[in-house]
Protein backbone atom coordinates (compact mmCIF):
# COMPACT_ATOMS: atom_id res chain seq x y z
CA UNK A 1 0.00 0.00 0.00
CA UNK A 2 1.08 3.46 -1.01
CA UNK A 3 0.34 7.02 0.80
CA UNK A 4 0.89 10.06 0.30
CA UNK A 5 0.56 12.89 2.76
CA UNK A 6 0.33 16.43 1.09
CA UNK A 7 1.75 19.59 2.74
CA UNK A 8 0.42 22.89 1.48
CA UNK A 9 2.15 23.06 -2.23
CA UNK A 10 4.65 20.16 -1.11
CA UNK A 11 4.12 16.75 -0.78
CA UNK A 12 5.65 14.13 1.26
CA UNK A 13 5.83 10.35 -0.14
CA UNK A 14 5.50 7.15 2.64
CA UNK A 15 6.43 3.85 0.89
CA UNK A 16 5.13 0.54 1.86
CA UNK A 17 4.90 -0.52 5.02
CA UNK A 18 6.41 -4.29 4.80
CA UNK A 19 5.13 -6.87 6.81
CA UNK A 20 7.42 -9.77 6.04
CA UNK A 21 10.99 -10.07 4.96
CA UNK A 22 13.12 -12.93 2.96
CA UNK A 23 16.27 -13.08 4.96
CA UNK A 24 19.23 -14.18 3.89
CA UNK A 25 23.01 -14.38 4.77
CA UNK A 26 25.45 -11.63 3.90
CA UNK A 27 27.64 -12.11 1.01
CA UNK A 28 31.28 -12.50 1.90
CA UNK A 29 32.95 -8.84 2.63
CA UNK A 30 36.20 -9.78 1.81
CA UNK A 31 36.43 -8.20 -1.59
CA UNK A 32 37.33 -4.55 -0.08
CA UNK A 33 40.02 -2.53 1.21
CA UNK A 34 39.56 -1.55 4.78
CA UNK A 35 41.48 1.19 5.99
CA UNK A 36 41.35 2.74 9.33
CA UNK A 37 41.77 7.14 9.85
CA UNK A 38 41.63 9.76 12.06
CA UNK A 39 39.36 12.53 11.30
CA UNK A 40 40.57 14.56 14.54
CA UNK A 41 42.96 14.51 17.82
CA UNK A 42 40.74 13.05 20.09
CA UNK A 43 41.49 8.97 19.69
CA UNK A 44 37.47 8.70 19.22
CA UNK A 45 37.18 10.40 15.97
CA UNK A 46 38.44 7.60 14.06
CA UNK A 47 36.61 5.96 10.86
CA UNK A 48 36.75 3.06 9.05
CA UNK A 49 36.34 3.08 4.95
CA UNK A 50 35.98 -0.24 2.94
CA UNK A 51 36.26 0.56 -0.50
CA UNK A 52 35.43 -1.80 -3.48
CA UNK A 53 38.70 -3.37 -5.28
CA UNK A 54 37.15 -2.35 -8.62
CA UNK A 55 35.54 0.98 -9.41
CA UNK A 56 33.84 2.68 -6.68
CA UNK A 57 30.74 5.00 -8.10
CA UNK A 58 29.56 6.13 -4.85
CA UNK A 59 29.93 6.14 -0.98
CA UNK A 60 27.74 5.71 2.64
CA UNK A 61 29.17 7.42 5.40
CA UNK A 62 27.11 5.83 8.44
CA UNK A 63 26.73 7.00 11.71
CA UNK A 64 26.63 4.61 14.67
CA UNK A 65 24.04 4.08 17.69
CA UNK A 66 24.37 3.20 20.90
CA UNK A 67 22.18 5.65 22.89
CA UNK A 68 25.10 8.52 22.19
CA UNK A 69 27.41 7.12 25.13
CA UNK A 70 28.33 3.31 23.25
CA UNK A 71 28.83 1.48 20.27
CA UNK A 72 31.54 1.58 17.82
CA UNK A 73 31.97 2.22 13.80
CA UNK A 74 32.87 -1.94 13.77
CA UNK A 75 29.79 -3.70 15.24
CA UNK A 76 28.66 -5.85 13.22
CA UNK A 77 25.03 -5.10 12.56
CA UNK A 78 26.68 -1.64 11.81
CA UNK A 79 28.99 -2.70 8.61
CA UNK A 80 28.57 -6.30 7.74
CA UNK A 81 25.85 -6.66 5.45
CA UNK A 82 25.74 -2.98 4.09
CA UNK A 83 29.50 -3.92 2.99
CA UNK A 84 28.80 -7.29 1.81
CA UNK A 85 26.41 -5.88 -0.43
CA UNK A 86 26.77 -2.71 -2.07
CA UNK A 87 30.99 -3.19 -2.06
CA UNK A 88 29.78 -5.31 -5.59
CA UNK A 89 28.01 -2.72 -6.79
CA UNK A 90 30.75 -0.53 -6.36
CA UNK A 91 29.52 1.47 -3.08
CA UNK A 92 32.31 2.43 -0.25
CA UNK A 93 31.17 2.10 3.52
CA UNK A 94 32.39 4.71 5.69
CA UNK A 95 31.58 4.37 9.59
CA UNK A 96 32.30 6.55 11.71
CA UNK A 97 33.48 6.76 15.53
CA UNK A 98 32.79 9.84 17.65
CA UNK A 99 33.09 10.98 21.27
CA UNK A 100 30.68 9.65 23.78
CA UNK A 101 28.70 10.83 26.43
CA UNK A 102 29.20 11.38 29.28
CA UNK A 103 32.83 12.76 29.25
CA UNK A 104 31.57 14.68 25.63
CA UNK A 105 28.24 16.33 25.00
CA UNK A 106 25.33 15.82 22.19
CA UNK A 107 26.83 19.40 20.70
CA UNK A 108 29.91 17.97 20.39
CA UNK A 109 29.19 14.45 18.50
CA UNK A 110 27.13 16.60 16.13
CA UNK A 111 30.09 18.41 15.22
CA UNK A 112 32.41 15.49 15.08
CA UNK A 113 29.76 14.08 12.81
CA UNK A 114 30.83 17.67 10.35
CA UNK A 115 34.02 17.20 11.21
CA UNK A 116 34.72 13.92 9.36
CA UNK A 117 32.19 14.65 6.91
CA UNK A 118 34.51 17.31 6.13
CA UNK A 119 37.35 15.79 6.15
CA UNK A 120 36.19 13.04 3.92
CA UNK A 121 35.28 15.24 1.29
CA UNK A 122 38.63 17.24 1.11
CA UNK A 123 40.55 13.88 0.98
CA UNK A 124 38.07 12.36 -1.17
CA UNK A 125 40.40 11.83 -4.03
CA UNK A 126 43.05 10.55 -1.67
CA UNK A 127 41.48 8.21 -0.22
CA UNK A 128 39.63 6.61 -3.29
CA UNK A 129 35.83 7.71 -2.27
CA UNK A 130 34.51 8.58 -5.70
CA UNK A 131 30.89 9.95 -6.65
CA UNK A 132 28.27 11.15 -4.21
CA UNK A 133 27.99 10.57 -0.56
CA UNK A 134 25.15 9.55 1.06
CA UNK A 135 24.41 10.16 5.10
CA UNK A 136 23.13 7.32 6.94
CA UNK A 137 22.66 6.68 10.43
CA UNK A 138 20.84 4.30 13.13
CA UNK A 139 19.23 5.20 16.15
CA UNK A 140 21.26 8.16 18.09
CA UNK A 141 23.50 8.10 14.91
CA UNK A 142 20.01 9.24 12.80
CA UNK A 143 20.05 11.79 15.23
CA UNK A 144 23.20 13.27 14.61
CA UNK A 145 22.98 12.87 10.88
CA UNK A 146 19.74 14.61 11.04
CA UNK A 147 20.55 17.69 13.10
CA UNK A 148 23.44 17.93 10.30
CA UNK A 149 21.14 17.41 7.51
CA UNK A 150 18.36 19.97 9.11
CA UNK A 151 20.93 22.06 9.72
CA UNK A 152 21.99 23.04 6.19
CA UNK A 153 22.97 26.26 6.11
CA UNK A 154 25.32 26.01 9.26
CA UNK A 155 26.89 22.97 7.73
CA UNK A 156 27.69 24.77 4.02
CA UNK A 157 29.03 27.67 6.36
CA UNK A 158 31.26 24.85 7.85
CA UNK A 159 32.92 23.97 4.76
CA UNK A 160 30.54 21.09 3.74
CA UNK A 161 29.34 20.42 -0.18
CA UNK A 162 25.80 19.31 0.16
CA UNK A 163 25.65 15.31 -0.15
CA UNK A 164 23.31 13.46 -2.43
CA UNK A 165 20.47 12.05 0.08
CA UNK A 166 20.09 11.06 4.01
CA UNK A 167 18.50 8.16 5.50
CA UNK A 168 17.84 8.14 8.75
CA UNK A 169 17.18 4.79 10.42
CA UNK A 170 14.31 4.25 12.97
CA UNK A 171 15.82 7.66 15.49
CA UNK A 172 13.48 8.47 18.31
CA UNK A 173 14.34 11.59 18.95
CA UNK A 174 13.51 13.85 16.03
CA UNK A 175 11.58 15.93 17.93
CA UNK A 176 13.36 16.09 20.86
CA UNK A 177 10.82 18.35 23.35
CA UNK A 178 8.02 16.00 22.45
CA UNK A 179 10.18 12.84 23.58
CA UNK A 180 11.27 14.47 26.37
CA UNK A 181 8.10 15.35 27.85
CA UNK A 182 6.85 11.59 27.51
CA UNK A 183 6.32 9.77 30.50
CA UNK A 184 7.44 6.83 29.53
CA UNK A 185 10.69 8.48 28.06
CA UNK A 186 14.14 5.94 29.00
CA UNK A 187 16.93 7.53 31.13
CA UNK A 188 19.11 7.66 28.06
CA UNK A 189 17.17 10.76 26.50
CA UNK A 190 17.41 12.61 30.39
CA UNK A 191 21.51 11.90 30.13
CA UNK A 192 21.83 13.40 26.21
CA UNK A 193 19.05 16.43 26.65
CA UNK A 194 19.24 17.35 30.16
CA UNK A 195 16.34 19.05 31.56
CA UNK A 196 16.29 22.62 29.88
CA UNK A 197 13.29 22.68 27.17
CA UNK A 198 15.63 25.45 25.40
CA UNK A 199 18.34 23.15 24.73
CA UNK A 200 15.89 20.34 24.03
CA UNK A 201 14.65 22.68 20.79
CA UNK A 202 18.26 23.15 19.99
CA UNK A 203 19.00 19.44 19.85
CA UNK A 204 15.95 18.45 18.15
CA UNK A 205 16.08 18.16 14.18
CA UNK A 206 12.51 19.34 13.78
CA UNK A 207 12.96 22.36 15.27
CA UNK A 208 16.47 23.13 13.73
CA UNK A 209 15.33 22.56 9.66
CA UNK A 210 17.38 25.43 7.44
CA UNK A 211 16.89 25.92 3.85
CA UNK A 212 18.67 23.84 1.46
CA UNK A 213 17.74 19.71 3.25
CA UNK A 214 18.57 17.63 0.37
CA UNK A 215 16.59 14.34 -0.33
CA UNK A 216 15.63 12.76 2.54
CA UNK A 217 14.36 9.20 3.17
CA UNK A 218 12.93 8.36 7.15
CA UNK A 219 13.13 4.66 8.23
CA UNK A 220 10.72 3.55 11.05
CA UNK A 221 10.04 0.63 12.91
CA UNK A 222 6.45 -0.35 13.23
CA UNK A 223 6.70 -2.68 16.04
CA UNK A 224 7.36 0.39 18.38
CA UNK A 225 5.41 1.96 21.15
CA UNK A 226 6.45 5.16 21.27
CA UNK A 227 5.12 7.80 18.89
CA UNK A 228 8.06 7.56 16.66
CA UNK A 229 6.09 7.23 13.70
CA UNK A 230 4.37 10.63 14.12
CA UNK A 231 7.56 12.21 15.06
CA UNK A 232 8.77 11.05 11.54
CA UNK A 233 5.75 12.36 10.02
CA UNK A 234 5.76 15.45 11.76
CA UNK A 235 9.59 15.65 10.73
CA UNK A 236 9.34 14.76 6.49
CA UNK A 237 6.17 17.10 7.06
CA UNK A 238 8.54 20.01 8.14
CA UNK A 239 11.20 19.10 5.81
CA UNK A 240 9.02 19.45 2.73
CA UNK A 241 7.67 22.94 3.97
CA UNK A 242 11.13 24.41 4.53
CA UNK A 243 11.55 23.58 0.42
CA UNK A 244 13.03 20.18 1.06
CA UNK A 245 12.45 17.54 -2.14
CA UNK A 246 11.66 13.44 -2.76
CA UNK A 247 11.23 13.82 1.11
CA UNK A 248 9.88 10.00 1.82
CA UNK A 249 8.78 7.98 5.07
CA UNK A 250 9.45 4.00 5.00
CA UNK A 251 7.76 1.93 7.82
CA UNK A 252 9.17 -1.37 8.58
CA UNK A 253 8.05 -4.33 10.74
CA UNK A 254 11.04 -5.03 12.40
CA UNK A 255 12.60 -4.35 15.62
CA UNK A 256 14.70 -1.19 16.36
CA UNK A 257 17.99 -3.41 16.08
CA UNK A 258 16.63 -5.21 12.92
CA UNK A 259 16.21 -1.97 11.04
CA UNK A 260 20.12 -1.44 11.28
CA UNK A 261 20.62 -5.00 11.11
CA UNK A 262 18.82 -6.19 8.09
CA UNK A 263 19.68 -3.31 5.92
CA UNK A 264 21.56 -4.93 3.18
CA UNK A 265 20.29 -8.72 3.28
CA UNK A 266 18.36 -9.09 0.12
CA UNK A 267 14.69 -8.51 1.30
CA UNK A 268 12.44 -5.97 0.22
CA UNK A 269 13.35 -3.70 2.83
CA UNK A 270 16.79 -3.00 1.47
CA UNK A 271 15.61 -2.87 -2.10
CA UNK A 272 13.19 -0.15 -1.21
CA UNK A 273 16.21 2.18 0.10
CA UNK A 274 18.02 1.02 -2.81
CA UNK A 275 15.49 2.04 -4.75
CA UNK A 276 14.83 5.64 -3.26
CA UNK A 277 18.30 6.52 -3.43
CA UNK A 278 18.78 5.67 -7.23
CA UNK A 279 15.41 8.21 -7.60
CA UNK A 280 16.49 11.39 -5.96
CA UNK A 281 20.14 11.55 -7.60
CA UNK A 282 21.13 11.29 -11.20
CA UNK A 283 24.40 10.14 -10.15
CA UNK A 284 23.31 7.54 -7.95
CA UNK A 285 20.92 6.51 -11.08
CA UNK A 286 21.60 2.61 -11.71
CA UNK A 287 24.32 2.20 -9.10
CA UNK A 288 22.37 0.52 -6.78
CA UNK A 289 20.67 -1.89 -9.18
CA UNK A 290 23.67 -2.99 -10.15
Amino acid sequence: MRRRIFVGSGMVAAMPLFASYTVTQARNPGKVAHTTHAYGQDPSQQLDIYLPKGNCFAWVLMVHGGGWRRGDKAMPRTVDNKVARWSSKGVAVVSINYRMLPQYSVEEQIADVRSAILFLQRKSSTLGLVGPMVLMGHSAGAHLAAMVASQMQRTRDEGIAPWAATVLLDSGALDVPKTMQQRTRLPLYKDAFGSQSLRWTELSPTHQIQPGVGPTLVVYSTTRRDDIEQQSRVYAQRLTAAGGRAVQMLGVQLEHGQVNEQLGLENDYTLAVEQFLSEVHPSLNGVFKR
